[in-house]
């Protein structure tokens, strides 16, 4: 799930290897594209806006691949030819201004791409590797689960083979934990991380220090299909963050790890939330997608 830049319009894969396209405007779906021969998995916005995404096949496709695709003449622009699928949820984080992408895939490599290049610039690899750009898109961030040494290291954009900042989250991650999200804060300053035991951490960007860590389930447990992952989102401010959990509810959180409230409405998980970039609108998904906006109070004085 993702919206994009003006957001006006968001954009949704499904199991039937669809792509759903929804506009404010309309209300509803306004195009759906299929694609039957590689499926649709992580699905993403360039930073072209709503004309072009960037979709990975399923995971039992025939060849693993991410199409670069234009939503209005419905045709691939450019295939990258990957040697693992992609991972399921964040597997993709295009570039906010570039022609440039992160593909995090189940072989525990985080490859670089341009989108006119079908090979990669750089790739890193590790155990269940996973990366992210920031809102600026000058820098951004790997974070590596392996066991014997789980780290998060930051990359310069102009310097991209050499981290110029690494953390050891030994101490913060459990020995079998991994990390499945990476999300930057807008504001620079903290780094959110998604793991595989139904926790989210925020770390000091800077610092590399753990803020506050949340849960999305009831307690803290391995959760080992991808079917049990919540994905969080962060607001537009870099004030809150929301995350679906276990229970069918979304829970928002300040950065300070408080949580502020917890609304239900989904006969499930939501798995996937999103806070819509320039509107009062927060989206997510189940087996059903759905809109929330915020309650208005009106002083009758």
């Amino acid at each position: 799930m993702d919206w994009d830049s003006t957001g006006e319009v968001m954009v949704t894969s499904s199991q039937d290897r669809t792509v759903y396209l929804y506009s404010i405007n309309k209300a509803g779906v306004t195009n759906i594209l299929q694609s039957k021969k590689h499926g649709a998995s992580a699905v993403r916005f360039t930073h072209e806006g709503p004309r072009q995404i960037v979709c990975s096949s399923c995971k039992d496709a025939p060849v693993a691949s991410v199409k670069l695709w234009d939503t209005i003449e419905n045709r691939y622009i450019k295939s990258f030819s990957l040697a693992a699928p992609v991972l399921n949820g964040r597997g993709i984080s295009p570039h906010p201004s570039r022609d440039l992408m992160l593909i995090s895939s189940h072989d525990d490599l985080c490859s670089l791409y341009s989108y006119d290049n079908s090979s990669p610039l750089v790739s890193y690899n590790g155990t269940s590797v996973i990366g992210a750009f920031d809102s600026l898109g000058m820098i951004f961030a790997i974070a590596d689960s392996k066991s014997s040494t789980k780290t998060l290291s930051l990359y310069d954009m102009t310097k991209h083979n050499v981290p110029f900042s690494t953390f050891n989250l030994g101490k913060v991650l459990l020995k079998p934990e991994e990390v499945v999200s990476l999300d930057f804060n807008p504001n620079g300053r903290f780094i959110v991380l998604g793991t595989n035991h139904a926790r989210l951490l925020c770390i000091n960007a800077i610092t590399g220090t753990t803020v506050f860590a949340c849960c999305y389930a009831e307690q803290p447990s391995v959760k080992k299909e991808f079917g049990m992952f919540c994905y969080p989102s962060i607001s537009p401010d870099g004030k809150y963050l929301l995350c679906g959990c276990s229970d069918g509810s979304i829970s928002i959180w300040d950065f300070k790890g408080q949580k502020l409230c917890s609304f239900a409405g989904h006969e499930g998980p939501p798995h996937f939330t999103c806070f819509n970039p320039k509107k009062a609108l927060v989206s997510s998904a189940c087996v059903k997608v759905a809109w929330w906006q915020p309650h208005v109070h009106y002083n009758n004085k």
